[in-house]
């Protein structure tokens, strides 16, 4: 058995364990089944490589992500596992077991005697419940996929700097930073942060080289890295039209770059806290008390960010001076990146969310080398290594016991909203998704009383408005319905409440306001195929069917196979030909 290969197998044996809970999980969660089922390009039959050209939420409304290798492994798992939750969740585990076994290898051909320490501290990261957000959530894989392309990218290196020489070793840490940096981003924006970290893999490979060539090994994995960024932002300015990431509705827009540090430095002191004690938290942190506001501004920003400060500060100086080549510099560069890969959840560009722990699912890959230094030091005060094998042991499987209940909160969507409701009480959204859950499993008296729970919160929150309205509409209250659509409409940007409203004008035999309502719901979601589909509907009603007929080959071109959409396209045809006006 090959060296390390041993140590590799037992911590690829406590991982499975640890999120083997997430593996029976059938149903969705949270926004996974828009994500999939909604999503033409992954639910449909339309090619793999319009991923690439458009914004992960494209269908239901653009939100700034790009993100097209998500948009491809749910694609792929959805031709093998349908509406199974069973089979994503297995490609998520699969995922993070690739990212665990390829750091391994990486660290073990930078660190030489690092031995238990190293494997203590990448279990402590495999293993955090804080990973949950990324390993047990389908839609949390971006996370995987991001650290995946730096880590593949990582052992493009090792494999470089052990088997190449020459000029041929060169061009391979050049590809290496290519591959490497562009395959993070295109998971997820926060893999920028690989554009430092592997020149710093490359130089700590080149300084154990005895090559005569080795300083231009990390030079060139440096320019690399560069131009795979440079490659994914033209990509990402020629599908979204903007080379920086963006969240059009993000809660921070609107707040100064002052406001948002204060939110950036309560993330670390949250970020912080759960690191070292993940007992008991929320799934999301858009409406708990207290972290987004009722706090004194000084005191979040002092409590998060100087600590933050001081860590990079202290591992920089503590790089410089350390020997190179030496495990001491190894963990000082490790502290600076991790800090560093912080910075993209920190508000300094507006996101979607204020925080979620997923955010520090990269961080805590970084920090490995201080997990394992940490580990080092706790086991040098005990006595003997049976004493330190063992405290590590039950450190590292207590971490996976929580994962392993963690998981939970991911199993479906009624698990998922009353995870939140545990902590905030009063959160709509979370009402909300429970009624949907009621309503998914066949309790509809159950979710119209949660809605109606919620719209007594909230009466401003618009989705809540959209699911009664649906109620309405589907026990044929088409009055109340439109009501509700209303409501939901004017409450804010919500294309699925203009295509429900649309839906309802049609029954009410009032067309052009239908078209109105549809063409309103296109332009807010641009890939939203039910809006195309009922703009043209409701022109052919009009008989307009040269203008039906143009929005309807919009349809079909977000999916060419869809059942509503031929049909309407074999109506129009007969219309046409008839000089009938299509059926609503």
């Amino acid at each position: 058995m090959k060296p390390g290969a041993r140590e590799l197998g037992w911590v690829l044996l406590v991982v499975l364990g640890a999120w083997s809970s997430s593996l029976t999980f059938a149903a969705f969660s949270f926004d996974d089944a828009e994500a999939i089922l909604d999503n033409p390009l992954v639910a449909g039959n339309e090619p793999w490589t319009r991923a690439f050209g458009r914004d992960y939420w494209h269908h239901r409304g653009d939100a700034g992500h790009y993100r097209p290798l998500a948009t491809v492994t749910l694609a792929a798992d959805h031709r093998r596992f349908g509406s199974d939750g069973r089979g994503y969740h297995l490609t998520n585990v699969l995922l993070h077991l690739a990212v665990c076994a390829g750091a391994f290898v990486v660290l073990r051909a930078l660190f030489d005697g690092a031995g238990r320490a190293l494997v203590f501290g990448l279990l402590v990261f495999a293993v955090h419940p804080l990973l949950a957000d990324s390993v047990a959530w389908i839609s949390g894989r971006t996370s995987l996929l991001s650290a995946l392309g730096g880590v593949l990218g990582a052992l493009l290196l090792v494999g470089a700097a052990a088997r190449a020489a020459g000029p041929l070793r060169t061009a391979l840490a050049f590809l290496a930073g290519v591959a490497g940096v562009a395959c993070g981003l295109l998971g997820k924006e926060d893999a920028i942060v690989f554009v430092l970290v592997l020149p710093v893999v490359a130089a700590g490979l080149a300084a154990r080289s005895a090559g005569a060539h080795a300083g231009r090994f990390a030079t060139a994995c440096a320019l690399g890295s560069v131009v795979g960024l440079v490659l994914v932002a033209l990509a990402r300015a020629s599908a979204l039209g903007s080379i920086l990431p963006s969240a059009p509705h993000a809660p921070l827009a609107d707040n100064t770059l002052g406001e948002r540090l204060v939110f950036g430095g309560r993330a670390l002191v949250e970020g912080l806290l759960l690191a070292v004690w993940p007992l008991h938290f929320p799934p999301s942190y858009r409406s708990v008390p207290g972290f987004t506001t009722s706090a004194p501004p000084s005191l979040l920003f002092l409590a998060g960010w100087l600590p933050w400060c001081a860590t990079l500060g202290a591992g920089a100086l503590a790089f410089v001076r350390a020997r190179r080549g030496s495990l001491g510099r190894a963990v000082a560069a490790s502290a600076v990146l991790a800090a560093l890969a912080l910075l993209p959840g920190l508000q300094l560009v507006p996101a979607g969310e204020v925080f979620a722990p997923r955010f520090l699912y990269l961080p805590l890959l970084l920090a490995v080398p201080v997990l394992a230094a940490l580990g080092r030091r706790l086991g040098a005060g005990l006595p003997g290594p049976t004493a330190s094998f063992a405290l590590g042991a039950i450190l590292v499987l207590s971490l996976a016991g929580l994962s392993f209940r963690r998981a939970t909160v991911y199993a479906d969507r009624g698990s998922h909203a009353a995870a939140i409701l545990a902590h905030v009480p009063g959160d709509v959204g979370a009402w909300n998704d429970l009624g949907l859950a009621r309503y998914e499993a066949g309790d509809v008296a159950g979710a119209r009383t949660l809605w109606s729970r919620a719209s007594r919160l909230d009466p401003s929150y618009g989705r809540v408005w959209s699911n009664l309205g649906r109620l309405a509409l589907e026990g044929g209250d088409l009055e109340d319905a439109e009501r509700s659509f209303r409501r939901a409409a004017a409450a804010g940007r919500n294309p699925i409440a203009f295509c429900n409203l649309g839906a309802t004008l049609l029954r009410l035999e009032r067309p052009h306001e239908a078209a109105l309502a549809y063409a309103r719901a296109a332009e807010l979601a641009p890939g939203l195929l039910p809006a195309w589909r009922g703009w043209a509907n409701a022109l052919g009603v009009q008989g307009e069917w040269l203008a039906a007929d143009a929005k309807l080959a919009r349809a079909l071109e977000l999916d060419g196979t869809d059942p509503g959409a031929l049909s309407l396209e074999r109506r129009l045809r007969a219309a046409v030909r008839t000089g009938v006006p299509n059926e609503r």
